[in-house]
C-alpha cells in the first residue's frame, strides 16, 4: 500500500517548467493577431490564356421538355451509364484520405445509382444522337472546335494588321494630297502675280498720258485758203476738173476696201477643198488597193 500511495503522488507531480524563450513567445503571440486584422483575400477566377469554347445555360419550357422530348434508347443509356461511372472515379480519385475515400465512394455510389434508375424515365432533346454521350468523340469534336477557332483568330488578326497597313498607307497618301494641293494654290497665287502688272505700269497707265485724239491730231481743222482757191477764172475749169476726178478716185477706191478681205477668205476656202479632195482621193485609193474576198 504504501507503495502505491508513493507512487500515486509521483504521477499527480507537475512536470518540470522548460526553458522558454521570450522572443519565440512573442512571435507566436503575434501570429493570431497579424491574421485576425488581415482582410480575407477573395479568390481570382482562373483565366484561360488559350482560346476554349464555354458552357452555355439554356432556359427551356417545361411544355416543350413535356411534348418534344423523348427518352434514350438503349446504346444512348449505355453511354450515360459509362460517363456516370467515369465521373465516379474522377471524384474518387482526388481523395487521398482512406476514411474520406470510403465515404465519398457510399455517397457517390448511392447518387449514380439513383441516376440510373431514373435514366429510363428521363426526358431528353429530339436531336440527340447515339454519339453526343460518347465522351472520346466529344473531346475530339470540342478540340477540332478550338482548332478552328485558334485558325480564325490567327486570320483575324492577319486581316486586323493588313486594315492597320493600308489605313497608314491611306493617312500617307492623304498628307501627300494635302501637300499637293498646298503647292497647288501657291502656284495659282504666284501665277496671278506674275499676270499681274508691275506697281510702277500701274501708276503709268494710271497717269495722264496725253495720247488722246485731239493731242495727236487726228480731230479735223479747217484748213487755210491756199492759192489754189483764188478766183482765177482761167484755172477754175481746171480745178473743177482735177477736184471731180479725186472724187472719182476716191469712189472707185472705197468700194474696193473689203475686197482684200475676201480674196484672203476666199482663198483659205479653196485651200480647204484642195486638201479635203487629197484626202478624199487618198481614202478611195486606200479602199480599191484592199485585196478583194475569196468565196468560202
Amino acid at each position: 500500500m504504501s507503495k502505491k500511495a508513493a507512487a500515486k503522488p509521483s504521477q499527480k507531480e507537475p512536470p518540470e517548467p522548460q526553458p522558454t524563450n521570450p522572443k519565440k513567445r512573442k512571435s507566436t503571440h503575434q501570429e493570431p493577431t497579424t491574421t485576425e486584422d488581415a482582410p480575407p483575400q477573395p479568390k481570382r477566377p482562373r483565366t484561360r490564356k488559350f482560346p476554349h469554347l464555354k458552357p452555355q445555360t439554356r432556359r427551356i419550357p417545361q411544355e416543350t421538355i413535356s411534348t418534344q422530348w423523348k427518352r434514350l434508347a438503349e446504346p444512348s443509356q449505355r453511354q450515360v451509364r459509362e460517363l456516370f461511372l467515369r465521373a465516379k472515379r474522377t471524384s474518387l480519385n482526388g481523395i487521398r484520405d482512406p476514411r474520406r475515400r470510403t465515404e465519398a465512394e457510399s455517397a457517390v455510389s448511392a447518387m449514380v445509382r439513383k441516376l440510373e434508375r431514373q435514366l429510363p424515365r428521363m426526358p431528353f432533346p429530339p436531336r440527340v444522337k447515339e454519339g453526343s454521350f460518347c465522351l472520346d468523340g466529344i473531346v475530339g469534336g470540342n478540340r477540332a472546335l478550338e482548332a478552328e477557332e485558334t485558325v480564325v483568330g490567327h486570320s483575324i488578326d492577319l486581316l486586323k494588321g493588313e486594315i492597320e497597313r493600308e489605313e497608314r498607307r491611306l493617312e500617307r497618301r492623304r498628307e501627300i494630297l494635302a501637300e499637293l494641293e498646298a503647292e497647288e494654290v501657291e502656284e495659282e497665287d504666284a501665277g496671278s502675280q506674275r499676270q499681274a502688272s508691275h506697281p510702277l505700269l500701274e501708276k503709268y497707265k494710271a497717269s495722264k498720258l496725253h495720247d488722246d485724239a485731239d493731242a495727236i491730231g487726228l480731230i479735223e481743222r479747217p484748213v487755210r485758203d491756199s492759192f489754189f482757191d483764188s478766183p482765177d477764172p482761167e484755172l477754175q475749169p481746171l480745178i473743177t476738173q482735177l477736184g471731180s476726178h479725186l472724187d472719182n478716185i476716191q469712189a472707185n477706191t472705197a468700194q474696193l476696201d473689203g475686197l482684200s478681205n475676201a480674196l484672203t477668205s476666199a482663198e483659205a476656202a479653196l485651200n480647204v477643198g484642195r486638201r479635203a479632195g487629197k484626202l478624199k482621193s487618198s481614202r478611195q485609193d486606200d479602199v480599191s488597193n484592199l485585196p478583194a474576198e475569196r468565196p468560202i
